[in-house]
């Protein structure tokens, strides 16, 4: 698959990293030429970048039992099969809400299903942090986040911070 040239990222923090999840058709620029690193990530953004990831078939995902998942929406058999398999759920009974913006720890914790519910094990590839705002972090996000970050796959922000209520971005 050939690799979509953005005119936004080039010298951003994450250009090596854009370039490959776009490379590899895991995630799509908001248009041919613009990825809008920066913006927010959503709920079904990511369950379909793990979706993907993971080389689910979406045929095989067909339906939801979440009344704002519609079935044509290209998040909507990502969404079915993450909350299926246990790495999403939903935010109350019968709605996924995939358009929300995730906090960083959410994200963390997505992830973190993820590499359960595959049986992949998580790098430490880093010391544990002592994050200075480690009393924000939700007390159900807190082994997620710092797996993640040890793992080198959410880092850090300035001031020693994870920020767990910060969005996650694209």
């Amino acid at each position: 698959q050939e690799t979509p040239v953005f005119i936004d990222i080039e010298g951003h923090w994450a250009e090596a990293d854009i370039d490959f999840v776009a490379s590899r058709g895991l995630m799509c620029g908001v248009s041919r030429m613009i990825f809008a690193p920066d913006e927010a990530m959503t709920r079904g953004m990511l369950v379909t970048v793990l979706g993907r990831q993971a080389g689910i078939d979406p045929a095989d995902y067909a339906g939801s039992t979440f009344k704002d998942v519609p079935e044509t929406a290209y998040y909507a058999p990502y969404v079915y099969w993450a909350a299926n398999v246990g790495i999403a759920q939903g935010t109350a009974n019968d709605t996924f809400s995939p358009d929300q913006v995730l906090t960083r720890q959410e994200a963390a914790v997505l992830l973190t299903n993820y590499a359960n519910v595959l049986g992949d094990s998580l790098p430490h590839n880093w010391p544990k942090a002592a994050f200075a705002d480690a009393a924000v972090i939700e007390e159900w996000a807190s082994q997620s986040a710092a797996q993640m970050q040890q793992a080198g796959i959410i880092a850090g922000k300035d001031g020693n911070r994870f920020d767990p209520l910060a969005k996650a971005t694209r």
